[in-house]
């Protein structure tokens, strides 16, 4: 039973640091409406690329090349959800998008000091 409850221990932690992992790539666009609403977050692929990342991290520093290909989706998963390229659903429309650029020209003014 002791074995049973240290493993459960040590997943408990490895979500954890994989979910605080996850938040540090979405604070930037959804710092506005964090904590997200459950329902949000269970229609998305979050859940299943927090736990992704956790079972990576379980491994330690020595992960097999197959857990390590398999779990690549989530890490790329939480990288294009912070650059908009993926979404979490409807909320992306109320939550502040990233800068863009703008240019712009002017016809140059000149001054004729002969014509005044």
């Amino acid at each position: 039973m002791a074995a049973a409850d240290a493993a459960l221990l040590r997943m408990n932690e490895a979500l954890a640091r994989a979910s605080a992992h996850a938040d540090t790539y979405m604070f930037p666009r959804y710092r506005t409406v964090m904590p997200l609403a459950a329902e949000l977050v269970a229609g998305s692929s979050l859940p299943g690329a927090v736990a992704a990342i956790a079972l990576k991290r379980l491994y330690g520093h020595l992960v097999p090349e197959d857990v390590r290909n398999g779990t690549k989706w989530a890490d790329d998963y939480l990288r294009d959800l912070s650059k908009g390229v993926v979404s979490l659903g409807g909320l992306d429309a109320t939550v502040a998008q990233p800068g863009g650029r703008m240019v712009s020209r002017v016809v140059p003014k000149a001054f004729d000091w002969g014509s005044y």
